[in-house]
């Protein structure tokens, strides 16, 4: 069978032209969304950066799917969970990015996945994640459209497609995946692998209009003029191919190694089209980022200072059991007040945002202003 990887030409972030070129080449891919569908978009915002510093998904980029979606008449959620820990920090992030406003002039609905309900799903055929915690809004939609951002990373080489889905594991809980049962390349790449291999994205679409090179994928990058769109139905089919344009070896990518050998993507199989063939295909010069290590050692000690935890506060809690009934983890007890076991605390901080009476507080959150101040400051 073979997957389809649709890559098209595209100067500047103009919506209606964006939105028009996707629709009038999706048939090539056998790609088709019904009238009236509930789809959900999840752009790739990695903190309060700016579409400027081309490390998230422009908001130009995802007003042209919104422009596509209205006129299927379909109802829009617009989804995120940021990287970094402080209260409210996705919802800065929707205005940083400029997307809020997108959102609004298109009636979209926008979803910060930690404050959401969250689900803890299983696939047994998962390699290091038998179990994931997630945002149930990936089964509440018809289609998941993954919208990804071209940027070099400093420990995986690439982030797009397949990397922008850990933006669906909420809160905390993404620093927690980075160490739950080891953190090596290859162990993070199946993770990668089994987070894919739940959440199925209908469709990836890539802004790769202008992309990031060198130390990506935060700040520390340089926006690159790439002006490219590409999109598959299978993020690893892209992966694979634009890591091939921008200078790498696919198969020394440590999450495309796994996903080939767990059969999510055969390289003979994809089938490249628009404006470009399989003899045909573009070449640009990315400057890499200088590569972590294997197991940074600084990263255990990182963990440790940045690590945020919910605490109830026992003078404000009125023992209503909220933070019971709605932990996905069930890893708050029944008590006077209740108790959190921090040993199955994924920190996703479920509770923390749905406590009527703000009796949690999230233990650790004052190095993060000052982190987040000195990250805006080095632009990192």
């Amino acid at each position: 069978m073979e997957d389809k990887l649709l890559i098209l030409n595209q100067n500047d972030y103009i919506p209606l032209e964006i939105a028009e070129k996707i629709m009038n080449n999706l048939y090539l891919i056998d790609f088709d969304i019904k009238q009236g569908s509930n789809v959900l978009l999840k752009p790739n915002i990695v903190s309060q950066n700016t579409a400027k510093q081309a490390t998230i998904t422009h908001f130009g980029f995802v007003e042209s799917l919104c422009i596509l979606l209205k006129n299927k008449n379909c109802n829009i959620i617009i989804g995120e969970s940021s990287a970094y820990y402080q209260k409210n920090y996705t919802d800065g992030s929707f205005i940083t990015s400029g997307i809020k406003k997108i959102a609004q002039k298109y009636n979209a609905k926008i979803v910060s996945f930690e404050k959401e309900e969250l689900k803890l799903y299983t696939n047994e055929n998962n390699k290091v994640l038998k179990d994931v915690l997630l945002t149930k809004w990936i089964e509440k939609v018809d289609y998941i459209i993954n919208l990804p951002k071209l940027k070099t990373h400093s420990y995986m080489k690439l982030s797009c497609g397949v990397k922008n889905l850990f933006g669906f594991v909420p809160g905390g809980t993404k620093m927690e995946y980075h160490f739950l049962n080891g953190y090596t390349k290859d162990i993070f790449g199946d993770k990668l692998c089994d987070i894919f291999n739940i959440i199925r994205p209908s469709l990836t679409i890539m802004d790769g209009i202008i992309s990031l090179e060198g130390e990506g994928p935060s700040a520390m990058g340089t926006p690159k003029d790439t002006k490219l769109i590409a999109i598959s139905k299978n993020p690893y089919a892209m992966d694979f191919i634009v890591s091939k344009i921008i200078g790498y070896n696919p198969e020394e990518i440590t999450y495309l190694k796994k996903g080939i050998e767990r059969n999510f993507l055969i390289p003979s199989n994809i089938k490249i089209l628009g404006n470009y063939s399989n003899d045909n295909l573009p070449f640009i010069f990315f400057k890499k980022p200088k590569e972590a290590l294997e197991h940074p050692k600084e990263k255990n000690s990182f963990y440790k200072i940045l690590r945020v935890c919910p605490i109830i506060k026992e003078n404000l809690c009125r023992n209503c059991m909220q933070c019971v009934n709605i932990c996905p983890l069930k890893a708050i007890t029944k008590s006077n007040p209740p108790i959190i076991d921090t040993s199955q605390c994924l920190n996703c901080y479920n509770c923390f945002y749905n406590c009527p009476y703000k009796a949690i507080k999230l233990k650790g959150t004052t190095l993060t202003p000052i982190i987040d101040f000195l990250r805006r400051k080095l632009k990192i």
